[in-house]
């Protein structure tokens, strides 16, 4: 394992309450899980910031801000929803795609970590969707 790849693994355990790692496959699912219920969280600590920041915004801005609120639910119920089961995880010629999953997970946390949830603009909300959705499509690319 190379040393990029432990650091990796070490920072999203201390990041995810209940990381185990990706030490074997059976490990993997329900780590993966984990991972992505923390994302859909922080999306979720997003979505509340959100209906903070509206209580100040103009009528033009609360339809916009209304419309990206409502596409982030959607998208951190699909984050936790994913494909995660044993034939997706499992039936695989060889393991290097697992790195390749766990760089997505961890695209999307580091994603959200950088994130400024006081800032809310329909900018700043709508360019955070559009990467997480990129990376989400990303996922589903691997795990087909």
């Amino acid at each position: 394992m190379s040393k990029d790849f432990a650091s990796m693994i070490k920072r999203l355990g201390s990041i995810v309450p209940g990381f185990k790692g990706y030490e074997s496959r059976e490990e993997l699912r329900e780590t993966d899980y984990k991972l992505r219920l923390h994302v859909s969280n922080q999306i979720e600590v997003l979505v509340r910031n959100i209906e903070t920041a509206k209580l100040e915004m103009d009528d033009l801005n609360l339809m916009q801000m209304d419309k990206i609120q409502n596409e982030l639910k959607v998208l951190a119920t699909q984050i936790s929803n994913q494909t995660y089961g044993y034939k997706s995880m499992m039936h695989r010629e060889n393991d290097d795609y697992l790195q390749d999953v766990i760089s997505n997970d961890s695209g999307m946390i580091e994603l959200l970590e950088a994130a400024d949830f006081n800032n809310i603009t329909h900018e700043n909300v709508t360019e955070i969707y559009n990467e997480l959705r990129s990376i989400l499509l990303q996922r589903k690319e691997l795990l087909s």
